[in-house]
């Protein structure tokens, strides 16, 4: 795995704790601001825009779900058990 991916990840397990913990009481919208804030304190920058951390959100959800029939192959079953447990 190369530092682009281990970022990537990194930057997922932030997204994946605030959607595991205000997913299912607000909107993709309404996390941003709390996905920025945690990738903040964890001291990481994302490239993303608020419309795209949006439907990274959206795309988060949908894949601890179970909801996703196709993802990138970084995503295994032990990112995904990881993901659901942070």
């Amino acid at each position: 795995m190369n530092n682009g991916d281990q970022y990537d990840i990194q930057e997922d397990f932030c997204y994946a704790h605030i959607v595991n913990r205000h997913g299912k009481g607000m909107t993709a919208g309404a996390m941003v601001p709390l996905v920025l804030s945690k990738l903040h304190s964890s001291n990481l920058v994302t490239k993303r825009t608020p419309n795209a951390a949006a439907l990274h959100v959206s795309f988060i959800r949908r894949l601890l779900a179970g909801k996703c029939s196709k993802y990138p192959a970084k995503y295994t079953d032990t990112v995904i058990a990881q993901l659901k447990n942070v």
